[in-house]
């Protein structure tokens, strides 16, 4: 496994084998209470377990934390990729837009030059009139 499947997956061992001496340790000290002779020995043994086990906790909160620590990391990197990444998006739109509309301007130009070298009054050196007129009506529309 990973290794932080492996660290965990010792941790919980070490909590069992912990547990399972406490356990003992308790029984025994119960039964030398019960008959009189709890020593000292038994006492310091259980103490000894007692600071093992909160050492193992303390240990497994310190890497739980560091884990948190490391996912809030890579958490804020990738917002920090994705708002950049969002505002290239933003000022790539911003130049197509721009561009749009430069070329709209241009061709609303063009069309305008055109229309004015066209006479107004129906001898159009052959061009059609139904397109003429189309054409005027396309340029008032652009400019509405």
């Amino acid at each position: 496994g990973t290794a932080a499947g492996d660290g965990a997956a010792l941790s919980c061992a070490a909590l069992q084998r912990l547990q399972q001496q406490s356990e003992a340790l308790l029984y025994a000290l119960n039964y030398q209470k019960n008959k009189g002779a709890a020593d000292e020995t038994a006492v310091d043994q259980m103490r000894a377990v007692a600071e093992a086990t909160i050492n193992e906790l303390k240990s497994r909160v310190k890497d739980r934390e560091k884990g948190i620590a490391d996912l809030e990391a890579m958490m804020a990197a990738e917002k920090a990729r994705w708002v950049a990444q969002h505002q290239t998006d933003r000022a790539e739109i911003e130049r197509l837009n721009q561009r749009l509309f430069e070329r709209n301007d241009a061709s609303i130009d063009n069309l305008k030059d055109v229309l004015s070298r066209v006479p107004r009054n129906g001898d159009g050196g052959g061009a059609n009139p139904a397109e003429l007129a189309h054409l005027r009506d396309q340029l008032q529309r652009t400019q509405e």
